[in-house]
């Protein structure tokens, strides 16, 4: 005796047991531990979904910038994080789905919908500007102002060589440049250096050092002088110049531009 089940109805029945299943995480590159760069992370979802935004993805709770892709995969981009751990979620409030009828919610609280990143800074600091610049005609040199590419420690006046002898004086005004000073320099070309034994690195744990460099100055004090330019400008004073008629309970730093 045989039972006969109609071919349509069993795959039905099979169709709604897969469309009832919400899509996840089916994966996330970089893959989740240690890494050294992080603007961006590729998605890729267990099923192909729809209803996509920046703003689902969560990192250290604040939405990401931008999105691009389709299907099962796509890719967040955001501002870089700050160093160390680095979270990601999903705004509780998406409207991610899949393609089933009725359509599932993509399930924000599911196997891997959450990870992190150990965020770490393995970028040593460069220079970023010098003033004057490298390898310029100057009349007089007295000074250099360094900028570095990220906030250093252990800058000593000694670090800087000009002519195989290291400058006199460093200064700095908050979140400026390192004003380097020394003597006045021979006609002709200038060569300065960075000490070998210095001891400029970042503020990483652990640090990145400086990796140190040269460059060159004419010194010609018959050189043709040049226009007048604005080469600094500090709106937001806070710890610089204060105006001279005040008072200490008041100083009333000044903004000010430097010529």
């Amino acid at each position: 005796m045989f039972t006969r089940i109609a071919l349509p109805a069993l795959l039905l029945c099979t169709a709604i047991a897969r469309a009832a299943t919400p899509p996840t995480i089916a994966s996330v590159a970089p893959l989740p531990g240690n890494v050294s760069t992080l603007t961006s992370v590729t998605v890729t979802f267990s099923a192909p979904v729809v209803g996509v935004d920046a703003d689902d993805l969560l990192v250290n709770t604040q939405p990401a910038s931008s999105v691009s892709g389709g299907g099962d995969t796509y890719t967040f981009t955001f501002p870089q994080p700050f160093y160390g751990n680095v979270s990601f979620s999903w705004f509780a409030s998406h409207g991610i789905t899949d393609l089933a009828q009725p359509p599932n919610a993509f399930d924000a609280a599911g196997p891997g919908a959450t990870w992190q990143y150990t965020f770490i800074d393995a970028a040593p600091p460069v220079v970023v500007n010098l003033f004057p610049a490298a390898g310029t005609t100057v009349r007089v040199l007295t000074q250099v102002e360094v900028t570095f590419s990220e906030e250093v420690n252990g800058v000593n006046a000694a670090d800087l060589l000009v002519n195989n002898q290291p400058a006199t004086n460093v200064t700095r005004a908050a979140g400026g440049p390192y004003i380097f000073q020394f003597a006045g320099q021979p006609v002709g070309t200038v060569n300065l250096q960075w000490a070998a034994g210095h001891g400029i690195a970042d503020q990483a744990v652990p640090a990145n050092a400086f990796a140190g460099g040269s460059w060159t100055y004419t010194l010609d004090p018959n050189a043709a002088t040049g226009d007048v330019v604005i080469n600094e400008i500090l709106v937001s004073n806070i710890t610089g110049l204060n105006d001279p008629s005040a008072t200490p309970s008041d100083p009333d730093p000044l903004p000010w531009i430097e010529l």
